[in-house]
Order: structure tokens, then sequence, then C-alpha cells
């Protein structure tokens, strides 16, 4: 609307020669909803107000209104004045005209726009005339600003539509969205609060992440009306605004805090009459509208403009917060260099653990260019605290020195809570000489406490206790850290450091499920400390990172976490950490196979380590006894086994795990298990399975002996040299599963009857008898499938009738479970159901149930697995197929004669599908050792003779060639009396053929 004219329109469609003005299609979205709230309470009350700022859609709201009371035939006229800049006197003639010029027809309307603030006595002419405008018939809508109290007041606030009542609503968006185009990826009600005029400036985004300088300027825009609109109108509203914009988000206590007093009415204006600051009632919280660090340095200039003194208000409210990383943003945004360091000198240890070292840095060193005046003290205490945390220890020592000349300074100037916690941290590097802070007066130091400096010395003697002592920080637990929605500060040192210690305590006290959780508190923080080039710090996380993959046998992420880390303490002076360094890098190169390297660092450590510190001495010893026994040969590793003094009582598990380890390797089983009965509480200490986990991982198969004793019900710390071991052996079954007194028996039936328990062969005077042997042998082949008892009648006493067959068949099974040693209270190795008979799987295994697994590996998989794999498993077959399957020599024997020549095939059928594969990747000794174990088992099968002559070839063997086939020949021609296949005559004739050729040098 332009100023001062008035437009009257006739509703009645009768031609007229003053102009009505109609709102065009697409000109903003339809407010039905608030034009029907107009329509009532002109109804109701014959007058109402609409009070809202600018970017509310006040004015397009009202020709919404006029356009649809000149669609309804039934009412009069409408008149509309823009009253911007008007003077009363103006205001009131241009009414008065509008009285005589509208036709008095049914109620007719006058709208007035933007209605100017008056003096007393003018704003009671307004009012009196609108008054009588509405008297006589008219219905009245004015638009204001909430600034305008007065008028409101005057005309009554039951009349009243706040700002508040024109945001966009939820069931309005669908509209604005489609009328503006908007993305629907944008979170609109946290860009724009529902504001009309923000809303549509969306269309000038089409994702979270793309540029909004439009909405930006936009929301300046808003800002910078409403701050002049309050400043005007020197409404007491205006200082909290700007404390408001100053801070960017916060809570109406953090500004009383600092003794701005907030009354209740003022945050009911504020929710009802300015709802761009997101003002919530019940928690007091607020937070300004704008994208980036670019809007919110635009609002803290505009409010410095108006008041530096509010500015620097807002950062002492900032810094009480405890908002630190806001409050550093203020003071580069806006703050005088003298400002800032004064902030700085309020919180030092604050700055310092929420990251800000080279802030503080920067700050100080353009103070002590520009003037030779002295630091505050608060402020030279954090000088030093900042140094430490960005590894300029010479600056620290500097700034130290100058404090311990300023004592009394520090009594005077710094807070008792934020000394105690500047001591604690001090005290991280008490390794460093000569950056002591000075002793103060004891009535001083006797109120310095503070959660934090608790919280740092409880962090401190855990990480000590881990380097310097036993290494039993089982008792250690960390805070947990606050949600990412409650976080003031991006960084919190003294968080991140109980995390390492926390992430430490799960590494070695731990289970890899507790480590994994206390390592993701780390995640993201390296480039962030990096960034602000907190060295030491992010070094420590390195290194926490680093043990957390090496203990859960991850793959190596960062390799030179320990090395930087290593670096960093010899800085410092920091010699048990060296030294966990140096053990870690240890363990974490035998991982990759760098034997001589690995055993080198864990006998420097053994030797610099004292003799307190107990942990690392153990973890270094254990390394290096897992290096050599990973390294030396069997026969070495054998003779050393011999001279261990197994009567010894570990006390350590380190030098339990050490002595356990080697007899595993050593193939000493019987001692393994007595040595593992006589020290199985400290075995299995919980706090040390995650080392001893790493050791048997690094040793590989060499550990499979100690890791079959390791229960499975055991604590899940063992889950993962439990997992290991199924994965080299996935057909093994004689993991220990029951309670220690029960016994695992093995009965093997390929080259001979053999049975076992715990690794041991049975010796008992039944097993010499040819029936418990045959009945045993008869339910391993049958393992976890029940037998009637009338087959095995009938296959093992032909002879006999039922009756007296069943009665030796329980004579049989008897002797059986004696010599099993099966008792009613103990493990159940044979098991009944009905009329049928079963060997338990739980307790019994064989061999022929490992040979089934790897020949149906080998056999029947034919995707997912790489040739190597398979040439193991065929490798793996051949040493458990010792030779063909026992047959009893009691009863009717054709059951055990048709199994044997089955698994007889299937061995061949293993090897030869072995030997293809060793021969297409070049593998010529594993060739040679499947086409041997073939020959072997069946020297006369075509396919083996023709796979034998081929690697005999290969291997350059070509008289072995001539003698397999013509022995094949003389069995053919005296046995069979046949010939060769053509396949097998063909493979020797061209082999010979070469053989003939003649050779080139």
């Amino acid at each position: 609307m332009n100023v001062g004219k008035t437009y009257v329109g006739d509703l009645k469609g009768e031609s007229d020669t003053r102009e009505f003005y109609r709102v065009p299609a697409g000109f903003s979205a339809r407010r039905d909803r608030l034009v029907q709230d107009l329509v009532r309470k002109c109804r109701d009350g014959g007058m109402a107000v609409v009070s809202a700022p600018a970017g509310f859609g006040k004015t397009a709201l009202l020709l919404q209104y006029a356009d649809s009371i000149k669609e309804d035939m039934t009412r009069g006229d409408v008149g509309l004045i823009d009253a911007q800049g008007m003077r009363p006197a103006e205001l009131g003639e241009r009414l008065r005209r509008l009285q005589r010029d509208i036709a008095p027809t049914a109620s007719p309307v006058v709208i007035v726009d933007n209605m100017p603030r008056f003096g007393k006595a003018g704003l009671q002419r307004v009012v009196d005339t609108l008054i009588d405008l509405r008297d006589q018939g008219f219905e009245i809508v004015v638009s204001c600003l909430p600034t305008n109290h007065e008028f409101v007041k005057a005309v009554g606030e039951s009349s009243l539509i706040p700002a508040r009542s024109l945001l966009v609503q939820p069931r309005e968006y669908a509209q604005w969205a489609r009328l503006y185009s908007i993305s629907a990826s944008l979170d609109v009600y946290h860009l724009t609060q529902g504001v009309p005029a923000l809303i549509a400036m969306l269309q000038s985004i089409s994702s979270q992440e793309a540029d909004g300088s439009a909405l930006n300027a936009g929301i300046l825009g808003i800002y910078q009306a409403i701050l002049n609109n309050l400043q005007q109108a020197r409404d007491g509203l205006f200082r909290i605004v700007c404390f408001m914009l100053a801070m960017g988000s916060g809570t109406i206590a953090d500004l009383e805090a600092c003794g701005v007093r907030v009354k209740p009415n003022v945050l009911l204006q504020l929710s009802r009459d300015w709802p761009v600051f997101g003002f919530a009632v019940n928690t007091g919280e607020f937070k300004c509208l704008g994208l980036g660090a670019q809007i919110k340095r635009s609002l803290q200039q505009m409010v410095a403009r108006l008041s530096s003194q509010i500015v620097s208000h807002a950062g002492r409210m900032l810094v009480k917060a405890s908002r630190f990383d806001d409050a550093v943003e203020l003071c580069e945004n806006v703050l005088e260099d003298n400002d800032a360091i004064a902030l700085l000198a309020m919180r030092p240890t604050g700055f310092v653990l929420s990251g800000h070292g080279l802030f503080i840095s920067r700050l100080l060193g353009r103070h002590e260019a520009s003037t030779e005046e002295p630091l505050e003290a608060g402020a030279l205490l954090a000088a030093c605290l900042a140094a430490l945390t960005l590894g300029d220890l010479r600056l620290a020592r500097a700034a130290a020195l100058e404090l311990r000349k300023r004592a009394y300074d520090m009594e005077r100037d710094v807070d008792p809570t934020e000394w105690a916690c500047a001591c604690a941290f001090v005290a991280l590097w008490d390794s460093c000489a000569g950056i002591s802070l000075p002793t103060l007066s004891e009535q001083f130091c006797r109120g310095a406490r503070s959660s934090h400096a608790d919280r740092l010395e409880a962090c401190i003697a855990a990480y000590d206790r881990l380097m310097a002592g036993d290494g039993n920080i089982a008792a250690y637990s960390a805070p947990e850290p606050l949600p990412q929605n409650r976080r003031c500060n991006r960084v919190d040192l003294l968080e991140i450091l109980e995390s390492t210690v926390e992430v430490l305590k799960q590494a070695f006290c731990g289970c890899p499920e507790d480590l994994g959780e206390a390592m993701s508190r780390l995640s993201g923080l390296r480039d962030v400390l990096l960034e602000r080039r907190l060295l030491p710090c992010a070094a420590r996380v390195r290194m926490a990172q680093a043990v957390g993959h090496l203990m859960r046998l991850e793959p190596i992420a960062d390799e030179r976490a320990f090395i930087d880390a290593n670096t960093m303490a010899v800085r410092q002076s920091d010699l048990p950490t060296q030294l966990f360094c140096l053990a870690a890098e240890g363990w974490q190169a035998l991982t990759l196979g760098q034997v001589m390297n690995a055993q080198f660092r864990g006998q420097q450590v053994e030797k610099l380590a004292d003799k307190s510190n107990i942990f690392l001495r153990g973890w270094a010893h254990l390394l290096v006894q897992s290096a050599q026994l990973r390294d030396a040969s069997m026969i070495t590793v054998r003779e050393q086994a011999d001279f261990l003094d197994l009567a010894t009582q570990a006390k350590d598990p380190a030098w339990a795990w050490s002595t356990a380890l080697h007899l595993s390797a050593a193939r000493f089983d019987a001692e393994l298990s007595a040595w593992f009965s006589m020290h199985r509480s400290v075995l299995l200490d919980s706090s040390f399975a995650t080392r001893a986990c790493l050791a048997m991982s690094v040793l590989g198969d060499r550990s499979d002996s100690v890791r079959r004793l390791v229960p499975l019900r055991h604590p899940s710390q063992y889950r993962g040299a439990i997992d290991e071991a199924k994965e080299v052996e996935s057909y093994e079954t004689m993991l220990y599963l029951g309670t220690p007194d029960v016994g695992q028996v093995t009965i093997n039936l390929f080259g001979g009857f053999h049975v076992l328990r715990n690794g041991h062969t049975l010796t008992d005077e039944v097993w010499k008898r040819k029936k418990a042997s045959a009945l045993a042998a008869r339910l391993v082949l049958s393992i976890d499938t029940f037998v009637d008892r009338r087959v095995i009648s009938e296959e093992m006493w032909p002879e006999m009738d039922y009756a007296h067959a069943r009665k030796s068949l329980y004579t049989a099974l008897s002797s059986l479970r004696g010599a099993l040693s099966q008792r009613k209270d103990g493990p159940q190795y044979v098991v009944t159901q009905a009329d049928a008979i079963s060997f338990n799987g739980d307790y019994v295994t064989s061999d022929i149930r490992r040979f089934d697994a790897l020949a149906r590996e080998v056999l029947l998989r034919k995707t997912g697995r790489s040739a190597q794999e398979v040439i193991d498993d065929c490798l793996k077959l051949e040493e458990v197929y010792a030779g063909p399957l026992f047959i009893p020599s009691i009863g009717n024997t054709q059951f055990f004669v048709q199994l044997r020549r089955m698994y007889q095939s299937k061995f061949i059928d293993c090897m030869i599908r072995g030997i293809d594969l060793s021969v297409e990747a070049g593998n010529t000794a594993s060739a040679t050792w499947l086409v041997e174990a073939a020959l072997r088992q069946e020297a006369t099968r075509e396919d083996v003779i023709r796979r034998a002559m081929a690697v005999f070839d290969l291997c350059g063997r070509r008289r072995e060639v001539v003698e397999l086939y013509n022995s094949h020949l003389h069995y053919l021609e005296h046995e069979v009396h046949a010939l060769p296949e053509e396949k097998t005559r063909i493979a020797y004739e061209q082999i010979i053929g070469r053989s003939k050729a003649p050779v080139m040098l």
C-alpha cells in the first residue's frame, strides 16, 4: 500500500470511480483460518487488531480479508488506509473522509494498516474516532507492531490477534510448499520457526547443506527491524532481545544468573508477540534463527553496534553457563582483546578443558605484542595450561615460573575451584620438570575443591596404576558422557581423558563387548583435536584406539599411533608411557609377523621397567615368550619345555600363561592339562582374559591345545580365542563342554579301533573283548541316530534267536557302560529311547564325524572357498583318514564292509580334487603329498594312476612314472585279466614321448 492513500471498493458490483486493491493470484498463500478469525472478532466486538513484527504477513492478511468481504454480496463497502508515517490529525481526517465516502450499507469495513505509535492525546483522538465508527456500524480492522502497547490497551486486548497466531501451522504448510516449490528435505520449522516471510524464502534452498544466504539475509532483516522498533519504543524488551541475539541460544536462567532480571509478563510478551526467538515458556530456553556461523557473526556485530556493553555482558553469561565455544566465537567476532582476556580470567580452566588452547595462545600473543602491561592472574594461569595442551613445554615452564612469582595474585584473583582444577590438570604432566604451580596458603586451598578436580585425580590415579603399577584398574568407572544434544562444547578434555582410561581399562581388565562400547566414545575426536592442535591429547586418543583394535584382534587402523604416543612421552619424560608404547609396538609387530622386532621390544621393556611395574613387566614377558614360541622350531620348543619347572606355583597370570602357551606349543597336552588344573583360577582371571586372547591369537595353531581347555561356558572374555580356534579347525569338536570332572570320549575307527578320554588311551580290560569294541564301533557309525536293538542283535549274533541275542546285547551294553565309566550322576555316554540305542554326541565324538564334515566341504561346497582352503581341507582329511575303516571280527560285518568301501571311495575322491587344485595352483608339494596318500589307500584306480603320473612328471620323477605304470599293467594282466583304460595309456605315452625328445640346454 502507498502511504496516505485511501482505497474504497463497491462490493455490490456497481461501477465506481474509486479503486479497490485486489489480491493477485499467487501473491501469497491463503490464510483462510486467520481470515475467519478476523470475521469472528469483528462480528463479536466490531473491531480486531493484528499485532506482529515485520515479516509476518500482516498486510497480506488484511488484503485477503478485504477480498473475502468483497466476494460476500451481503456486506458493505471496504475502505483501506495505510497509516504508516501519518500524524494523528491526518489519520483522523482520513477516517472521517472515509466515513463520508462509504455508502451506509450493511456492515461496511474500515481497514487501517501499519498503525503508528502516537502520544497520549493523539492516540486518544484516533481511538475515539475508531470507536465512533464502530458505533455507527462499521467493522474496524487495524494492524500494528507489538511495540504499540498503548493502542492495543486502549481498544482492548480481547480484539487482539497476536504474532504467534500468524505463524504458519503444520496443516497450512502443504499449501505453502506447493506455492513456493519448497524442497521436501528441509527442516522447515528449525529453519524458520514458522515465520511466513522466511518460509517463502525457502524456495531458494534445495537441501539442508545448501547455501542459505537469501534466508539468512531475510532473518537479519527481521531481527534488525525488531531491534529498531524496540529501541525507538524504548521498550524494556530491547535489552533482553540484544542478549538473546548476542548469545544465539540459551536459557532465561543464564541471563538471570548474571543479574539480568526478567519479569514473568515480559516472558509472556516474548512468547506471544515476538515468536522469532524460539522461546519455550515451560523450559525458559530460546534459540535464534540462522544457518551457519556467518549469520551468528552478523547478529553479534549488529548488537555490538547498538551496545558494546551488552555484548561484553553476554560474554560473561556464556562463560558462567560453561558455553566456552560460544564465548570464544563471540570474542573472535566482536569483542576487543582486553574484554576477551577479562572473560578468559573468569574461568581459565574452563577454556582450557574445552580445547581452546590455540585461541588462548593467539589472544595472549596479540596482547603481549600490543602492550607491556602484565596479564591478569587468571589469564596467566590459562596461558600455562594452554601451553601444556598444545605441547609447548617451554612456554608452559615460563608461565609456571611467572605464576610462582605472583603467588599472592593467585589467591586474590583466581577462584579456589579453578585453582583446584588447574592443579589437578597440571598433575597430568608431573613427570615434566619446571611446570609445577606455586603452593598457596592453607586457608585458600581448604576451599579449593571441585568435581572436575576430583574426576581428574581419579583419572590420573587409574592411568598411573596401569602404566606404573599392577594394572588392576577394574574398580575405576568413568562417568557416562553427556548426550550430544546436551553438550555445550564440542571438545571436553576431561571427558576425553576419562574415555581413554575407560578404553584402557576395558582393553586390559574387561571384555571385548565392553571395549567396543568404550571405543565408540572416542570416535571422531582425532580430527577435532588435530584441528585445534591439541597434540598431546590427540596422541593419547590415538594410542587408546590402537590398543582397542589390538586387544579386539582387529586389523591395524593407525600404524603410527604407538610411535607418535611414544615420541610425545619422551618429550614429557614419561618413562612408564614410553615402555607401554614400546610393548604395544611389539605386540603390533608380532601380529604382522615381525617376530624379531617384537622380541627386541619386549626384552627392552623387561630390562627398563621397574620391579613395581607389575603390569608392564608381565605383558612384556608374555610378548617375549610368544615371539620365541612363534618363531622357534618344534624341536627347540620341546627341548625348552622339558626344562620347565611345573611344580612352581605361578601367582601372576602373565607367567602362568607363558608356561601354558609353551606347553601348548610343545604339544605336551598331559603336562598342560595338569598345569591348567593347578592354576585354573590364575589362568582364568577375568582381568587377564584379553591379554591371553591376544597371545593365543598371535601363536595361531600352536595354541590350539590351550584353547581347547578354555570352557565355552566361561564368561565372554575368551570368546575371541575360542571363535578363532573354530575358524582354524571348523570340524574340531573337542572344546571342553562340561564341568571340570566330565571326560570327553573319542572313538576312532580309521586305521583300527582306538578309544581315548581327554586325549589319553583307555586300557581297560573290557576293550579287549570283541563284543564291546564291535558294539561301540557300530554305535559310533550312527552317533545321534538311534539304532534298533533287533538290528544290532541280528548283526552281532546272527546265529541266535532274538531272545538270546537280546540278553547278550544287554550284557554287552552293561560292559560298555562300565568301560566308559558311565554313572547315573555323570555324563550319559550311552542313551536309550524306546527300543533303540545311541551314543550321546555331546560327550562322544569320532574321526568319522570329522571325516564327514571335511569331505562335505571338499566335495559339495563349490562356492565361497578359495583353492588353497580346499587343499588345506584335503590335507586335514589325509591326517584324519589313518587307514581303512575298522571291521570287527564277530557277527555279520556286511554293514562295516559297505561303509569301508564308501569311506575309501570318498577319501580318494577328495584326494583327486585336492590334487587337481594343487596342480592348477602350481603347488607340487601338496599335490605330491596327496598323490602318495591316495596311492597308499587305492593303488589300482585308473583316475588315481593318471593323476599320479601327471604329478610325478611335473616333479621330474619319470622313472617312477614308468614303474607305476608297469606295476599297474602287471596287476591288470595277472589279477583282473584286462587292459588299462584308453585315457591312462594316452597319458603315459604323452609323458614318455616328451621324455624321449631331445633336451635343449
